[in-house]
This record gives C-alpha cells, sequence and structure tokens, in this order.
C-alpha cells in the first residue's frame, strides 16, 4: 500500500521516467507529465497532495525553467519541493534552477539510490515541517480560545465561567482539528 505522499515525475523521456517509477512504485502514490503544461496543471488541480515533484529541464510545450517561474509566480513552489534531474549540469544552470526555487539539482543519467535518498529527506523534512506547524497551529488556537474565555467571564458573568471551565474549553478546542490527525493515521 502507498504512502498519502504523491511525487509528480515531469519528464518526456520514457526511459527515464519507467527508471523513476520503478524506484518510487508501490512506496509512494505517483503522477506523470510528458510536458511542462501538464506538470504545471496537475501541481494546480492536486496541489494540496503532492509531496515532491521531479522535474526535467528540456520538455515540450513548456521547459522545466518555465515550470519553475510559474510555481514561482503562482507560490506552488513554496508547496511542492523540486527536484531537478537534467542532463544539462553546468555550475551555471545549477545555480539559475536553485535561484528560481528548486530545493535540489541531479545529473542524468543518476544514480537510483540519490536519487531515492534525496526524495526520501525531502519528503521526511517536509512531515517535520508540517508537524511543527501543526503543533504552533494548535497552541496558538488554545491561546486564542483561553483569551477570549477570559474575556468573557470578566464581561459576562450569566455564563458562568469558572477557570476550571475556561481551562477544559481551553485544552478542548484544539479537537476541531481532529479530523486532520485521523487523516494522518496509516490504515
Amino acid at each position: 500500500m502507498a504512502n498519502q505522499e504523491t511525487i509528480l515525475i515531469a519528464d518526456n523521456s520514457e526511459i527515464y521516467c519507467a527508471i523513476l517509477r520503478g524506484l518510487f512504485e508501490g512506496e509512494y502514490n505517483l503522477l506523470e507529465a510528458e510536458n511542462g503544461e501538464q506538470a504545471l496543471m496537475m501541481m494546480r488541480q492536486y496541489r494540496e497532495s503532492i509531496t515532491v515533484v521531479l522535474l526535467d529541464l528540456f520538455m515540450p510545450e513548456k521547459d522545466g525553467y518555465e515550470v519553475l517561474q510559474e510555481m514561482r509566480q503562482e507560490n506552488l513552489i513554496f508547496h511542492e519541493p523540486v527536484i531537478v534531474i537534467t542532463a544539462e549540469d553546468s555550475m551555471d544552470n545549477r545555480v539559475k534552477v536553485l535561484e528560481l526555487g528548486a530545493m535540489d539539482i541531479i545529473a542524468k543519467p543518476f544514480e537510483p539510490d540519490v536519487v531515492k535518498s534525496r526524495v526520501k529527506n525531502i519528503i521526511e523534512s517536509g512531515r517535520y515541517r508540517r508537524s511543527l506547524e501543526s503543533g504552533l497551529h494548535i497552541r496558538r488556537i488554545r491561546m486564542f480560545t483561553k483569551i477570549l474565555l477570559e474575556e468573557v467571564a470578566r464581561n459576562y458573568q450569566e455564563y458562568q465561567l469558572d477557570a476550571h471551565k475556561i481551562r477544559l474549553i481551553t485544552e478542548s478546542s484544539s479537537m476541531h482539528d481532529i479530523g486532520k490527525f485521523v487523516k494522518t493515521i496509516p490504515n
């Protein structure tokens, strides 16, 4: 059974797509695009579920540079980390794709284990970042709830909010996100 992480493979080379598919099939959900326009369409459509994008630079319709530029303009680059996989491995090219927002660049032909490890590292880093964001979100919800309840207790005595009730409600306030938590539990 695949994880809930989804990898978008954007490459017009059937050979490299097959290699990448073989590396990740069964472990992750996979989407494939054979050109830059398709890749952008999928990124917009599956924005919430794509975990990492493996992007070739030289594709028809829109090349990888154009894809990175549009991702940046639409703030997709901050939601979907990109690893560029390309035969063009010059220093200028490396700098350019990193400046456009790619997280990493790997030269073709590549070592499959290196690609797999880099993808895994980016996915784990994303999980960690999301867990930190979630923890901070819960703390903020509790803090705002407590402030509001204390204000209600001060100004509206008819609600009979004492310290115990405020504490119970405050501690329960993060339960509104329980559905998000349940979705993270593997089957």
